[in-house]
Formats: C-alpha cells, sequence, structure tokens
C-alpha cells in the first residue's frame, strides 16, 4: 500500500516509529527504512510511504498511525486491459526478487465458462492474499480446472544458476519458463488462440523460446496483468508451489529460509554460509543477486563454482545436470575449501612454519607432493593442501599429535565419529568427482555428516 505524507510529519513518523520499536535503516532516495517483525515502512524523499506486507495486523497499525499523520492513500492507476473473452492461457512466475528458492513459473488454460467459476471463488492476484488464502484458493483451481490445464515449474537454485551462467539474464530465464510452461499447457485438447503473461520484458523474451503449439497462438503482455483471472490463477498457483518449495528447503537444512533480498536476508545467509560454507549458496540461493557479494566468505569462488556446474552440465554425461548431483558438487566443494584452511590454520598455531613437516603424517605429505608435482606437468599449479581429499584430512585431524593437542577437546574425545562422518564424505565424494549417479539419500548424509564436522572439528577454540 502506498500513501502520501506532508515531509513536515517526517521526524513524527520516524519518532513514531522508533518509539514502537522500529529499527531504521539508510537506503538510496529514502528518507529511511525502518522494520519491525516483518513488516517493513519505506519513507521516500517524495513523501510516499509503503508499507508492507499490508494485510498484516502490524502493517494496518502503522498505516492508522501514518493515515493519523495526515497521510493519504495513493489510488494506483491501473492500465485499461483489452476485454478476454473464450478460452485462454495465463501465465505467471513468483519469487524472481527472493534470494533463496525457486524461480517458480505457473500456466493455467482457462475457457469463459471456467473463468466465471474462478472468480466465484475469489480468485485474485496473488500478491493480495495471505499465505493460508494462496493454499486454499490452489486446492479450489486444481478442483475447477483438468489437471492437463495446468503446469507448473519450479527452477531450482542449481539449475537457475547455470542458466543465469550461460544466459546472462533474468529475463531470459523468465522467458524460456514462460514458453515452457505454456506449450505444456497448449497440449490439453481445448482449442486455444490466446495467451496472457505479465509484462516482464521484451516480448520476444517468450517468443524466441516458443516451440510448435506456442508459435500458434497470439501473445499479449502487459502490465499488472494478474487482472486477467487466468494470470491469477497461475500467480496463485506458482506462489503456492513456492510456498511448499521454501518449507522443504527449510526442512532440508533445518533452518527458516526468508523471502526477500534484504539485510534480514543478508543475516541468515550470513550464517548459512557459516554453518555449510560458500557452496551452499548454489545449491539454495540466485548466487549473482548483490547478497553473494555481502555475505560469502569469497564471493569470486561462489561464481567460479557456478561456472565449473555449467562445464559439468555441458559434459556427455547427463547425471551432471541433475539437481541432486550440483547439490552435491557445491556442498561438498565448499566444505574442502573451508576445512583445507582451518587444518591449516590450526597447526600453524602449534607448529609455526613447520607446520607441514611437523604436523601432517608421512604418507599424507608423500601422497600430496606427488600429486603437486604431476599437476605441475599438466601445466597446472596446486598448492599441498588442495592435493588431499576426505582420508588425507581424517588422518590429519586423528594423528596422535594432532588429535591430543588440537581436536580431541573440540569432538569431545569422538574420534569415531570423526572416522565415520568423513568416512561418509568419502563415500558420496566419489560419485561426484566421476558424476555418476547421486542419490537424493546421499544428498542428507552429506548434509549431517558436513553439519557434524563443522561443529566440531572446525569449531574455533
Amino acid at each position: 500500500m502506498t500513501i502520501e505524507l506532508e515531509p513536515s510529519k517526517f521526524e513524527a513518523l520516524r519518532d513514531a516509529l522508533a518509539a514502537a520499536g522500529f529499527t531504521f535503516e539508510e537506503r538510496p532516495h529514502q528518507v529511511f527504512l525502518a522494520r519491525k517483525q516483518g513488516v517493513v515502512v519505506n519513507l521516500y524523499q517524495s513523501g510516499k510511504v509503503t508499507v508492507t506486507p499490508p494485510q498484516t495486523a502490524g502493517a494496518r497499525a502503522v498505516i492508522g498511525l501514518i493515515e493519523s499523520l495526515g497521510g493519504a492513500a495513493v489510488e494506483k492507476k491501473r492500465p485499461e486491459h483489452p476485454e478476454i473473452k473464450g478460452t485462454r492461457v495465463g501465465t505467471d512466475e513468483v519469487a524472481k526478487g527472493d534470494y533463496f528458492g525457486p524461480l517458480v513459473v505457473a500456466g493455467a488454460m482457462v475457457t469463459e465458462a471456467q473463468a466465471e467459476r474462478l472468480r466465484s471463488l475469489g480468485v485474485r492476484d496473488s500478491k493480495s492474499l495471505s499465505a493460508t488464502s494462496i493454499s486454499n484458493l490452489a486446492v479450489g483451481i486444481r478442483r475447477a480446472l483438468d489437471p492437463h490445464q495446468v503446469h507448473i515449474m519450479a527452477i531450482s537454485p542449481v539449475k537457475y544458476n547455470l542458466m543465469f551462467e550461460r544466459e546472462g539474464s533474468v529475463n531470459a530465464i523468465l522467458g524460456w519458463g514462460h514458453a515452457q510452461v505454456l506449450e505444456q499447457v497448449l497440449a490439453f485438447r481445448e482449442p486455444c488462440k490466446l495467451a496472457v503473461a505479465d509484462q516482464f520484458g521484451d516480448q520476444s523474451h517468450i517468443e524466441n523460446a516458443l516451440k510448435t503449439r506456442g508459435r500458434d497462438v497470439e501473445l499479449l503482455q502487459m502490465p499488472h496483468a494478474e487482472a486477467e483471472v487466468s494470470v491469477a490463477a497461475a500467480s496463485i498457483l506458482a506462489r503456492d508451489a513456492s510456498q511448499r518449495a521454501m518449507k522443504e528447503l527449510s526442512e532440508e537444512y533445518k533452518l527458516n529460509f526468508p523471502r526477500g533480498a534484504g539485510a534480514n536476508v543478508d543475516e541468515f545467509a550470513r550464517d548459512l554460509v557459516k554453518e555449510y560454507g560458500d557452496g551452499a549458496l548454489l545449491a539454495t540461493a540466485k548466487v549473482h543477486f548483490a547478497n553473494t557479494g555481502r555475505v560469502a566468505s569469497n564471493p569470486d569462488l561462489v561464481l567460479k563454482q557456478a561456472q565449473q556446474l555449467r562445464r559439468e552440465a555441458a559434459s556427455a554425461n547427463p547425471q551432471a545436470n541433475s539437481k541432486s548431483y550440483l547439490e552435491l558438487y557445491s556442498l561438498i566443494s565448499a566444505f574442502e575449501q573451508d576445512i583445507r584452511q582451518v587444518i591449516e590454520r590450526d597447526l600453524r598455531a602449534v607448529a609455526d612454519e613447520k607446520w607441514w613437516e611437523e604436523r601432517v603424517p608421512a604418507a599424507v605429505r608423500t601422497y600430496a607432493e606427488k600429486l603437486r608435482d604431476e599437476e605441475r606437468k599438466k601445466g597446472h599449479e596446486a598448492t599441498l593442501m588442495e592435493c588431499l581429499g576426505m582420508h588425507e584430512y581424517r588422518r590429519i585431524v586423528t594423528a596422535e599429535n594432532n588429535w591430543a593437542d588440537i581436536y580431541k577437546a573440540r569432538c569431545e574425545g569422538d574420534d569415531k565419529g570423526v572416522n565415520a562422518h568423513f568416512g561418509h564424505l568419502y563415500d558420496v565424494r566419489n560419485p561426484v568427482a566421476h558424476t555418476r549417479t547421486v542419490r537424493k539419500e546421499e544428498v542428507f548424509v552429506a548434509l549431517s555428516s558436513i553439519r557434524w564436522l563443522r561443529s566440531r572439528v572446525m569449531r574455533d577454540g
């Protein structure tokens, strides 16, 4: 909701929000951004104030406060849309502005009779609906339409990152997604000659990605297309799928993933990186967002990993393009980067510059030095630690002197746990290294082992 406020009332609004417990952030072209328990108030230098999400009790209280200061709601002028009749397909996407979670695109084919039914159910733009209303309406839409009249596609973060690395454009990904969904829905037996989508960029982004069926329909892109009931239905279905995907992501990582891309998301992302490493961002987030530069311990490495993922996915082995493979690749890669740094830091702390000779077992040193020499013959430079793997990390940590002086206290004497979890990661690392079949269960094993080792072996002090 947007409200206009006189400049003379700016300070009064700030004082009232501060007294109510809001915290403030400075933003370009804004007087301030205020935040409290999910309610966000943006005051712009023009005098416009936005309060989101507008349907909550906290937001309504703020809106009442602004109105008491003389603020007046701004009536948005909706563009006039052509009258749409007959059978049509509406497509819409959600979560393109969320750092975490998939980008979801949905399509719904609607006849004129079904359009009336959907309106009677209360189908409208999903952005104006609560999470519960979205879930309930999604059920109603599915009951009103044939299953083949609906198609939903969730572009997972790993696939999204691959596509962005290749395309370099969000609009290109959106165009591809809308086209794919449209093609699927047009396979339904009902004749249809019109497709409606929100205006997110040049119409050619969708048109160029269309195949045989899609090229036989008229494509109408327009601002605020959610006013058309078929697009609103697609919007609700997409948001419902997005809500469920975020819930699954939160359950998988045992963390409550936030929406958006603001300061609260940065705070959460730093905690995620601290526990799982930079590579977790490739499996959970849209890494081209500016958030990556603010939260990753090594943003350049994250982007290089995205490039490596694309090269793997372009290889002859189709397994390299699977979600499970890509998740596992990014998680283990990030963990290996971090464990190397931690082990070297720990050994330097007790042996200074002689850490390699005095604290790394002789067999491990010989193995690493041999691999480094082989890499040099191929024209590649690698550090000695980069030549080690899970078995070698385990042997260094459990070496008698290192275990006694450093790791026994951290791991509460559980050397069997150290051996088991490094062993689990070794077992799943091999399929990843050779792009062989990776089962979803192996991702969960890796998550569990990485979490355990980070909380003990990599703990400070």
